[in-house]
């Protein structure tokens, strides 16, 4: 089931980046691509002795991750941690306005949709920041991040009961 939500939430995702472009690195002025898509962690750097990516590579990209679930007795819900990234040397307005974009974007595509697969269905608030977490004004340059938290309700499990459990409550 969670593997179905995240790789819904990466379609749309994908699905509204697909037109986008942003700055693709310094090394390639001029150059601009769609971002990426990784789902529970970058790439490694090297494989072996293998380079399989290079520091700025990846950029821009758009990672999503699980962050916590929470079960209670009317409600399943799990949070996914959005991370968009953009990598600028040169202008720092440029990298902090592409992650801005980026963000906006996913924001605007979450609140249309709301509702993924007929089952997994948008919790609001939907919470966002850009920047660093304890400076929010503050970006690491030239690698420039912004973050989304999306709550989704996970369809109801049903109990089962065991044999002996029913024969309680129903009787032999």
């Amino acid at each position: 089931m969670s593997f179905l939500l995240i790789k819904a939430f990466e379609d749309l995702l994908k699905d509204g980046f697909s037109d986008a472009k942003f700055r693709k690195s310094d090394k390639e002025p001029g150059e601009y691509c769609s971002p990426e898509f990784f789902i529970g962690a970058l790439p490694p750097k090297e494989k072996g002795n293998n380079p399989v990516y290079t520091e700025q590579s990846e950029y821009p990209f758009i990672l999503n991750r699980f962050k916590v679930g929470v079960d209670d007795e009317d409600d399943s819900t799990v949070t996914i941690h959005t991370v968009c990234g953009s990598f600028t040397a040169g202008d720092i307005e440029s990298g902090e306005n592409d992650v801005v974009n980026m963000v906006m974007r996913c924001r605007r595509l979450i609140l249309e949709r709301q509702m993924l697969e007929k089952r997994f269905e948008l919790v609001l608030p939907l919470k966002w920041h850009v920047g660093d977490k304890e400076d929010l004004n503050r970006q690491a340059h030239p690698y420039y991040t912004g973050e989304l938290f999306t709550t989704w309700r996970l369809p109801a499990i049903a109990r089962t009961l065991l044999l002996e459990e029913e024969k309680k409550v129903y009787g032999a």
